[in-house]
């Protein structure tokens, strides 16, 4: 498992988007907040540091221009960066480590999209229901 960091920006356009989304050739993810369009993307692994460069948010800004030119004549604020915990094979870890103790990390970049998935697999599995055969790929790694 090691750090990727992400970066976010928030633009206030004013036809945002009225459903979260990826810009898939550029791997920007957008999503609509009351308080305007997140925009967020980039994979940099660079250790355990918060440096925000200032190119990626950049880069993010442009690449979702191309999909909604209204960014480029907008306030852009809010930028930050975070680690993520990511795992060498791109899945995340999520499985049973002891009585009553459940690990779910590794999701990367897709956290908020994979937790609903993640949530509904540990719940099942409190209440007694195994995990489906597929989800052993999610066991992380063999000692």
């Amino acid at each position: 498992m090691q750090p990727a960091k992400g970066y976010h920006v928030t633009a206030s356009i004013t036809r945002a988007p009225h459903l979260a989304g990826v810009l898939r050739e550029h791997k920007i993810a957008v999503t609509p907040l009351d308080s305007g369009l997140r925009l967020a993307g980039t994979l940099e692994l660079s250790g355990f540091n918060f440096r925000k460069d200032p190119a990626r948010i950049r880069q993010i800004v442009r690449g979702a221009a191309e999909f909604l030119p209204e960014i480029d004549h907008c306030d852009i604020s809010d930028a930050w960066c975070g680690l993520r915990p990511c795992t060498a094979h791109g899945l995340p870890v999520v499985h049973q480590t002891a009585p009553n103790a459940w690990v779910a990390s590794g999701h990367g970049m897709m956290g908020l999209t994979l937790a609903p998935g993640t949530a509904k697999l540990i719940i099942d599995e409190m209440q007694g229901v195994p995990m489906p055969e597929w989800a052993g790929a999610l066991s992380g790694p063999k000692a």
